[in-house]
């Protein structure tokens, strides 16, 4: 089963619990719901792409830490913030998202694989 590309772009959603039974979310399916709070990522989701930004009220992702995700997922919310360490590391499931900080020369974050 699979959730569209922008499925539920821009809706009024507050959670979103994914069943197992759903092997693909399409990109941008959860993009712009500000009332989002929390996701729930089947564990049988080996990866996932940019299904999610610009929920700035996202805290909850629940998703297995095998999960291969994009580096531009959950971008620009609270979780994203949650999420990203004192030298300005975005880091989720060992995947380098983003950098904040400020440095000319950094040096990536112990565990980071992806």
């Amino acid at each position: 089963k699979y959730i569209g590309d922008s499925a539920f772009f821009g809706t009024s959603l507050e959670k979103v619990e994914v069943p197992d039974s759903v092997n693909t979310i399409g990109d941008g399916a959860f993009t712009s719901i500000d009332e989002l709070k929390q996701i729930k990522i089947p564990t049988a989701l080996k990866q996932i792409s940019n299904i999610s930004k610009n929920c700035p009220n996202l805290e909850t992702v629940t998703m297995s830490k095998d999960t291969v995700i994009d580096s531009d997922i959950f971008k620009n919310s609270i979780f994203e913030k949650n999420n990203t360490d004192s030298n300005g590391f975005y880091i989720v499931n060992n995947t380098l998202c983003g950098y904040s900080g400020s440095a000319e020369t950094v040096n990536i974050p112990q565990g980071v694989t992806r």
